[in-house]
């Protein structure tokens, strides 16, 4: 599974260490995964904590990095660096992508938590250490980490004498013209009381998906046979390739202990990111023209081989930029009321702007095109009261926070049909556009949608049957989205622990959480594609068009109450075992995705999880082995899914159960040698009695009216026993260093890092949908991946060659389901083989 360059790179150092080298014990690991500062085997908890020292040796340098670094853990970026999805022990967001929602798996930066998705790929830089938490984290975290929390903690200034600096600088250049700097300087303004950390990362470079965007396509009367000849020209927005990287950030960070009682630390960041695109790479599937002989094709008769695309080559002319950015805001304060009370407050305020100019076709025409944009503030309060007896320990708090995000959404849908307008009317041919245009509003509540020349024509409600069509023409549209939501949470919680003998230790917690939510000033409507003429609203529907026509104020709420209760008991000095029972909270959310009706426009009920785990935590063969493993089974109801029907999106609850191992294994058998691996396995499996409509056939259902709708018979599909998206039921990590000369002037290390992770489906479909349409998939085969690294590292400088994706493996990291509306689907490929040269000096 691992290949062959690890197993020969081990043997090599084992064969050539030198015989006096000694077995060497492993360096301890500090997580804060229970709100204390303590060691990663006396937490009754599947954590894993990755030090600053094992980012830098294993070239982890953005969030995609940390996929596999830990049991069950995947991360993907569809959306570029700034905005990557977790998934842990497959629970995660999945396909759905809305700026709103907020994923079950929390994401906390020096305890503070952040809300908004767009900004969690902006603060791995300048680190202490990262620490994947598995597992609902219900009680000490609070809401939305039904899954596990990702907590990151960032370098603090040392406070000493005045005068004296230290820190780093980093330059990094690779693949594709990249370049990142990094760096950092600290220095003390005040002796014992107050020093400063300045740190920057600034990151550029081209995409690694080839822009080959022609100047001139087929027309789709062309394809159709209308027109033979006839071409149209491309207005290619940019000529950058795709997935491109250009961001920086900046932080600041202020220690000020002005007594032995009393500190605070105050963290500021500020970040930018204005990269290129990351286009999906369309799959293609439908047979336009009836010759299986031909390509297969997309709805509107174009293809890739048409345009002589291989992989990692597209042609989209309307990809734009993945922008963010936010400021963000931290204070922490800690005051020890007595040698056993702490008095702990985390202040955090969060904002900023994000924006989405997705090319969702990936081609050379616009038949699907989104610019989305965000504007988020949020503010968390947690407040803290932690004792420290001589048996027992307790943690009980208060948190507050609130937060806001207002949508303004633009999307082109369809734009090839508006050379319909030229002709009298549509002749035969043997493609559903018709159908699969009609299903998008038809399933969204506007039956019988009629396009007509230069514009739209009408919304019949069923008057005006859509075969009527036939006899017309056809067109493109612009949907106008936006709303704004605000969201409220309120919690008190506490967790106490109890030594019930030198060796037993009982631990019991509960959260109670109140959430509000509010979507307001909600808007959809259709304007015409030549003029961006309105001319009717959606959402709230109306024909004629009414100018400033919004939805009523939509609210929804929740009472909730979470926790866990744990067992652990002490074998022997390096051995602890656990066992646990925890309940996690999703909190609900509206569907930010409402465009075509007022039915989409729907409040998703919170998820929750009831999960058990029994573990052992252990040091071995003289404290250079580290062995710990985790089984686990959890109850999961009410995951909130994304529906796709036609171009119309919905958001759903559906339920099911996962049970799994994990094993990690630390092993340092010469001082010359190190090893890590952690091995993941999920068995994911949704309930049965869940339909969600197949996509594959035009017209309206529902299918969570279940077989009373007229239309639930071949249009619906029951879930049960599929997989959950982005759960792998295998990933593992293997890391070996070897440090093949060691000096007085420094160290010469080799080191391989290999992942692997077995199939993964990208929706609750699996292939249920896929298999109604021939050459249609969304899945990923198994796959592994190899980076590398050679370095030599001094007290003053680190200097290292290395690359990433040795193989130059092809895979997908991401999929949405479009092939009801435009015959393909919508991929996102993962980054190719690169390679490159790392420097850093210390002062």
């Amino acid at each position: 599974m691992f290949g062959t360059p690890n197993r020969l790179m081990l043997a090599i150092a084992l064969a050539t260490s030198p015989i006096a080298a000694k077995t060497a014990e492993l360096e301890e690991v500090v997580v804060t995964a229970t709100k204390r500062a303590v060691s990663q085997q006396d937490v009754p908890v599947a954590v894993t904590g990755i030090t600053a020292d094992a980012l830098n040796k294993r070239g982890i340098t953005e969030t995609t990095d940390l996929s596999g670094s830990a049991p069950n853990l995947v991360v993907s970026s569809p959306f570029g660096r700034a905005q990557p999805n977790f998934s842990i022990r497959g629970i995660s967001v999945a396909n759905e992508y809305n700026s709103n929602a907020a994923s079950p798996i929390g994401v906390y930066v020096n305890e503070d938590y952040k809300q908004f998705r767009p900004t969690h790929g902006m603060q791995l830089f300048d680190l202490e250490r990262v620490e994947v938490i598995r597992g609902p984290q219900g009680t000490l975290f609070g809401r939305n980490t039904t899954g596990g929390a990702i907590s990151v903690t960032t370098v603090k200034p040392e406070i000493g004498s005045v005068g004296v600096a230290s820190g780093f600088v980093n330059g990094r250049y690779g693949s594709f013209d990249r370049k990142s700097f990094n760096g950092a300087f600290e220095t003390t303004l005040i002796e014992d009381i107050l020093a400063v950390r300045l740190a920057v990362t600034y990151n550029e470079g081209d995409g690694y998906i080839e822009n080959k965007t022609p100047s001139e396509i087929p027309s789709f009367l062309n394809n159709i046979g209308v027109a033979p000849g006839t071409t149209v020209a491309v207005d290619n927005t940019h000529n950058e390739d795709y997935g491109s990287i250009d961001d920086y950030a900046v932080r600041a960070t202020i220690v000020f202990e002005p007594t032995d009682s009393f500190d605070a630390t105050l963290v500021y960041l500020h970040g930018e990111n204005d990269a290129k695109a990351v286009t999906p790479i369309p799959h293609m599937f439908t047979d336009l023209d009836g010759n299986p002989d031909t390509p297969a094709t997309d709805n509107f008769g174009y293809s890739r081989e048409q345009f002589g695309l291989g992989y990692l080559e597209n042609g989209a002319n309307d990809a734009g930029a993945f922008t963010t950015e936010v400021d963000d805001i931290t204070l922490t304060m800690n005051y020890a009321l007595s040698s056993d009370i702490t008095l702990t407050s985390n202040t955090g305020y969060l904002d900023g702007n994000y924006g989405v100019a997705n090319d969702c076709d990936g081609m050379p025409y616009s038949a699907c095109y989104q610019n989305l944009t965000s504007e988020f503030d949020q503010f968390n309060q947690d407040l803290r009261l932690s004792w420290e007896g001589e048996k027992a320990r307790l943690i009980a708090g208060l948190y507050y926070g609130e937060d806001s995000i207002t949508e303004t959404d633009d999307k082109l849908f369809f734009a090839p049909l508006n050379e319909l307008a030229a002709i009298g009317l549509i002749p035969a041919f043997n493609a559903p556009v018709e159908d699969y245009i009609g299903e998008a509003f038809a399933t969204g509540g506007a039956s019988g949608f009629v396009f007509a020349p230069g514009a739209l024509a009408q919304i019949a409600n069923g008057t005006l049957p859509l075969n009527a069509a036939v006899n017309q023409t056809a067109n493109g549209f612009f949907v106008d989205t936006g709303y704004s939501q605000d969201r409220e949470s309120m919690a008190v919680y506490f967790e106490g622990s109890y030594d019930l003998t030198d060796r037993l230790t009982a631990t019991l917690g509960l959260r109670y959480t109140e959430d509000d939510f509010e979507l307001s000033g909600l808007y959809s409507y259709l304007s015409d594609i030549n003029t961006r003429t309105p001319q009717i609203n959606t959402i709230p529907y109306s024909n004629p068009f009414q100018p400033g026509l919004t939805l009523g104020t939509l609210e929804g709420s929740s009472e909730e109450v979470t926790g866990r209760a744990i067992l652990n008991y002490i074998f022997g000095d390096d051995v602890m075992g656990f066992v646990s029972y925890s309940r996690g909270y999703r909190s609900g959310t509206f569907n930010g995705a409402a465009n075509f009706a007022t039915s989409q426009a729907t409040f998703v009920e919170p998820e929750f999880i009831d999960n058990y785990e029994i573990g052992i935590k252990s040091r071995i063969l003289d404290g250079s082995m580290q062995l710990n493993a985790t089984a686990f089974y959890a109850d999961y109801q009410d995951q909130q899914v994304q529906e796709v029907i036609g171009a119309t999106t919905f958001l759903r609850n559906a339920s099911g159960t996962l049970q799994g191992l994990e094993l990690e294994i630390e092993w340092q058998p010469l001082d010359n040698i190190y090893i890590s691996t952690g091995i993941g396995y999920t068995d994911s499996e949704y309930d049965g009695g869940q339909y969600f409509a197949s996509n594959t056939n035009p017209g309206t259902v529902n299918c969570t009216a279940g077989p009373s709708d007229p239309a639930f018979a071949g249009n619906c599909i029951d879930i049960k026993g599929n997989r959950f998206p982005f759960a792998p039921e295998l990933n593992a990590n293997l890391f070996v260093e070897w440090i093949a000369l060691s000096k007085s002037t420094g160290d010469l290390a080799f080191s391989l890092t290999t992942r692997y992770q077995s199939e993964v489906f990208f929706d609750s479909f699996n292939d249920d949908k896929t298999s109604q349409l021939p050459g249609s998939y969304l899945s990923q085969g198994g796959y592994t991946i190899v980076d590398g690294r050679i370095s030599f590292r001094s007290e003053a400088y680190t200097l290292a060659l290395w690359g990433k994706n040795l193989g130059d493996k092809e895979y997908n990291s991401y999929g949405i389901d479009t092939g009801g509306s435009f015959g393909y689907d919508y991929h996102i490929p993962g980054e190719p083989q690169t390679y490159g040269i790392d420097l850093t000096f210390n002062f």
